[in-house]
């Protein structure tokens, strides 16, 4: 189980959750296969690959970024996810 952040299209706040490190349970959570973008601090978000073609609702903008459909971010430790790191978790 790693520690999430997570935010739902439908929802205007972020909750920290916990889930299975698992390839399928990242993909259910995002509604489909994922995408990863780099974040500072060892954080890496993770959202729907194909959040345009499947027409999502809009969800937040990180920086530069605008996206669609539900997203997470966790952290990373080489080439696995693992806890999101601290500072995403105190900074919402």
């Amino acid at each position: 189980m790693i520690k999430v952040l997570y935010k739902h299209d439908r929802e205007d706040k972020w909750h920290v959750i916990y889930c299975p490190n698992r390839l399928k349970s990242l993909q259910i959570l995002v509604d489909g296969f994922i995408e990863t973008v780099s974040l500072p601090y060892g954080g890496v978000l993770i959202c729907n690959e194909e959040r345009l073609i499947n027409d999502m609702k809009f969800n937040v903008r990180i920086g530069e970024l605008q996206l669609f459909g539900p997203v997470l971010i966790a952290g990373v430790d080489g080439e696995e996810f693992c806890d999101v790191p601290d500072v995403y978790v105190y900074q919402r």
